[in-house]
């Protein structure tokens, strides 16, 4: 099975078990896979892994709308922007870490590697 299938077969799977797509497959996540990069679910990062894939983005983008719509008319400095979005970076994959092993727990999943074959329904199927 290839990475897309893999991935395909995971958010099948998973939706069919009562996940959001939304948390097996969020929308940055789909369209690097739609680029062809075969990053991994966030359901299986740890949290280096969330960092760089999902909390730089959001630091970025967070802090680039705050300067647009609060701290360019505050005169805020670039310093203190840069700390402030790093920081809200980390924080973001600080949370999202455990709700990451929470699910993963929760779905009975052990790493993407072993995926799909740690899967309990799996072997119920035949």
């Amino acid at each position: 099975m290839n990475h897309r299938e893999k991935v395909d077969h995971l958010v099948e799977d998973l939706t069919s078990r009562g996940a959001w797509k939304s948390n097996v497959a969020p929308p940055l996540f789909q369209l690097l896979w739609k680029l062809g990069l075969e990053v991994r679910p966030p359901i299986f990062m740890g949290f280096v892994e969330l960092l760089a894939t999902t909390g730089i983005p959001f630091g970025a983008i967070w802090t680039a709308v705050m300067w647009k719509f609060r701290w360019a008319e505050a005169g805020r400095s670039p310093q203190t922007m840069m700390i402030t979005g790093a920081v809200a970076a980390v924080a973001f994959a600080a949370l999202m870490t455990p709700v990451m092993g929470y699910l993963r727990k929760k779905y009975g999943l052990t790493t993407w590697d072993a995926y799909p074959d740690d899967d309990p329904d799996e072997d119920a199927d035949g």
